[in-house]
């Protein structure tokens, strides 16, 4: 299913305990049965299926997610929906608040004497690592064992959010 969703967008898992912090078009799809899919487009203004726990037994995903993908690339096309995530202006209502990292000088030098420490996703999921780089609303974090993964900002805890921010000045 996964790979199907990626196919078309960026997947990100929402724990119930924190529907406050997604746009409300999203948002208010999230009731009834878990897991749930939604696909929206990048800036969660439109969204184009709502796909509930009974749908996604079924395991055919191509066919269930079809006309969604379809209609969001149309979209995407016709210049309706944008590939863009918003970034900075006026965030949608219920949107998460993290402003964009000011832009600063990136690459080693920058980060190479910041220590591995531990960070936390808004799920609990914790991972041993230290800052890379950071770009607009994304970090890209490196394990001890060499393994690089980015994150958007609003994927890390609270207090995971706080250190990136006195990382990024």
């Amino acid at each position: 299913m996964l790979k199907e969703v990626r196919s078309i967008g960026e997947v990100v898992f929402v724990d119930q305990g924190e529907n406050d912090k997604v746009p409300e078009s999203i948002r208010s799809q999230l009731s009834g049965t878990i897991p749930v899919v939604v696909i929206a487009d990048p800036k969660a203004e439109k969204v184009y299926g709502r796909y509930d726990h009974t749908t996604l037994k079924s395991k055919d995903f191509n066919s269930i997610f079809r006309q969604a993908k379809k209609e969001l690339r149309e979209d995407l096309k016709n210049g309706v929906a944008t590939s863009d995530p918003p970034s900075g202006g006026t965030p949608s209502p219920g949107a998460p608040t993290t402003p964009p990292a000011t832009p600063k000088p990136t690459g080693a030098s920058r980060f190479a004497n910041l220590p591995f420490e531990t960070w936390e996703s808004l799920q609990g999921t914790t991972i041993e690592a230290k800052v890379e780089d950071i770009r607009g609303d994304e970090v890209t974090l490196k394990t001890k064992d060499g393994r690089r993964i980015t994150l958007k900002h609003i994927q890390l805890s609270s207090p995971s959010l706080k250190r990136l921010r006195e990382i990024s000045g």
